[in-house]
């Protein structure tokens, strides 16, 4: 997350330049991960026209890949399947177990 995106969420809001957080906290899970919750939750809300969009905790209606390939291409109405060419290429960056 960019720093300035953090800062409209409220990162360092009522602080002054001797009490700020460095940007580099960002690099921190338990600093970062709120902040990019709000904001994700934001955008799919907004995507999907409804204010009170939630994540479904499980059983998800439409299933985990379905519901992000329709949050995607709505984000992107240009793009020919959009949500479906990110789902795929996200594929390639999946997590280790090494």
């Amino acid at each position: 997350m960019m720093y300035t995106t953090a800062m409209m969420l409220g990162y360092n809001r009522g602080k002054d330049v001797t009490t700020s957080d460095a940007p580099e906290s960002l690099n921190d899970h338990d600093i970062l991960v709120p902040f990019y919750e709000r904001f994700t939750l934001s955008n799919l809300s907004r995507q999907f026209g409804d204010p009170t969009f939630t994540v479904p905790p499980s059983e998800w209606e439409k299933g985990f890949e379905n519901t992000w390939e329709k949050a995607l291409d709505r984000y992107n109405r240009k793009e020919p399947n959009y949500g479906k060419t990110v789902l795929t290429h996200s594929l390639k960056f999946k997590p280790s177990n090494q």
